[in-house]
């Protein structure tokens, strides 16, 4: 097999869709034309890992997966999510694309295995083609991760990684190219300068050429799509956080409004007119009866509907070009890493109180003059929690709330919370969950929903959000208590 550089692809025009689809390699060579694409009917999300950094007893890390069609899409890749799939009942081997946020590992060290299972899973004459998407430093890495493991895709599993290149916070790491994606990990130390083949220059057997993607003039990335994906097109833009990062808007191609059957039958009929010319009345062509009234579409076809997917892993906050994609979305899922909950006010509370007795006892002991305090203890208040949520490049709910009431979101989902927020079903962690929502709730004036891993949801064709709880055999082995 020849070898190219991956190609730059520039963002294309709001024309040049078809364009950018054909500069993709096939999913395999000799593959039949795909079909024309069907309307999707109602999009169905499985939260597959909730947590931040460390996954708990009751949540995974971070991974989402989306079933559009017949294909899976996959936002974020943590540790431990190919078991989250089998809990789940979805199969590896209908993965067709991978979106990765940032290059932490709690959200990509799932990758290469799930690589693996999806080839060994996959079946059927024209092999299997996964597309992966993300930040620059994502291709090298996929190839070291299974190169060293000495890890095979099968004969008929092939991949590709396009990196979207060109975000403001690859500035922080210029020495990124010469010295290997890994020297991001340590800046502050010597970190080891190998050769750039000891980190991936040589692509892996399964791997076709990937794209490096650069964003338009408003800083979007347009990612290219097959002609065999579902009918959505993937944008992404720049997110706030320690690390290049991005999020993901999802748009489905405008599926026609449906015809007012009340209104249409009763005139064809009384006409004789035959039903079969409801299929060009409804693309918009005018219909004459046999009175001489002409009926115009307009008066009989309903608006023509488009979902809208915003899915956000970590960031402290979101840029011009994602507020302008995320507009009007129909579901929002954004994270929530830390909280200042209840039990947090009553603690602040206690202590006041304490250090007030403490000081009215001091100053009495000094005849009336005020004592040297000690150092004041570590106290969170809500202002303390929000600062330092934004210091690591996180979000608060309320944070979440005020950005889903910006764009307009008719729906929020929270993700990525903190370990120490248990994700079971018991009546205290629901308790939890519940005043989290009601934070964010109280922003944004929208419905809200604070997630829990493996918990589904269903967006219909119409934008109506269905939320179905995890399955309770697959939280059997999850029921533990986190600390």
């Amino acid at each position: 097999i020849g070898w190219a550089q991956p190609r730059m692809l520039a963002a294309p025009a709001a024309s040049a869709s078809s364009a950018s689809a054909s500069a993709l390699p096939m999913r395999r060579e000799g593959r039949t034309a795909p079909p024309a694409k069907k309307l999707l009917g109602p999009l169905e999300l499985v939260f597959l890992g909730t947590c931040s950094s460390s996954p708990s007893l009751s949540r995974n890390q971070q991974g989402l997966a989306l079933r559009a069609g017949g294909d899976t899409w996959l936002f974020d890749c943590g540790e431990g999510t190919q078991r989250q799939l089998l809990y789940a009942k979805w199969r590896t081997s209908t993965i067709s694309r991978v979106f990765v946020s940032h290059m932490h590992g709690d959200h990509v060290f799932g990758l290469p295995g799930l690589l693996c299972n999806a080839g060994s899973a996959a079946c059927g004459p024209n092999g299997h083609h996964v597309t992966i998407v993300g930040p620059q430093g994502l291709r090298q890495w996929v190839r070291v991760a299974l190169s060293v493991t000495y890890s095979s895709l099968g004969e008929s599993t092939t991949y590709c990684v396009h990196e979207l290149v060109g975000l403001d916070a690859d500035r922080a790491y210029p020495d990124r190219e010469e010295a290997g994606a890994l020297a991001h990990l340590a800046p502050t130390v010597d970190a080891p300068r190998l050769p750039r083949d000891t980190y991936g220059s040589t692509p892996h057997p399964c791997e076709r050429p990937g794209l490096d993607i650069i964003p338009d003039a408003e800083g979007i990335w347009h990612i290219p799509s097959l002609p065999s994906d579902p009918p959505m097109s993937v944008r992404a833009a720049e997110l706030t956080h320690r690390v290049p990062t991005v999020g993901y808007v999802l748009l489905e191609d405008p599926r026609p409004g449906g015809v007012d059957a009340s209104a249409l039958l009763p005139l064809l009929r009384a006409e004789g007119v035959s039903l079969s010319a409801i299929a060009s009345f409804k693309a918009g062509k005018p219909l004459s009866l046999p009175s001489g009234r002409v009926l115009d579409p307009s008066d009989f076809v309903l608006p023509a509907t488009q979902r809208k997917l915003v899915i956000l892993g970590d960031l402290s906050a979101a840029g011009r070009g994602m507020r302008k994609l995320a507009e009007g979305c129909d579901l929002l899922v954004h994270e929530a890493t830390n909280a200042f909950l209840c039990v947090d006010a009553e603690r602040l509370a206690a202590n006041v109180l304490a250090d007030t007795a403490h000081l009215a006892s001091a100053v009495k002991a000094v005849g009336g003059q005020r004592a040297q305090s000690g150092p004041p203890g570590v106290l969170k208040t809500m202002a303390s929690v929000e600062a330092g949520a934004i210091a690591k490049g996180h979000s608060t709910p309320q944070m979440a709330g005020r950005y889903a009431r910006a764009v307009g979101a008719k729906h929020l989902a929270l993700w990525h919370f903190s370990a120490k927020y248990s994700g079971g079903g018991d009546a205290d962690a629901l308790v939890i969950m519940d005043e989290i929502a009601a934070l964010a709730a109280g922003e944004c004036g929208v419905g809200v929903t604070a997630t829990r891993d493996l918990m589904t949801m269903r967006l219909g064709v119409k934008g109506e959000l269905e939320v179905v709880a995890p399955p309770s055999e697959a939280m059997d082995g999850q029921s533990g208590r986190d600390e």
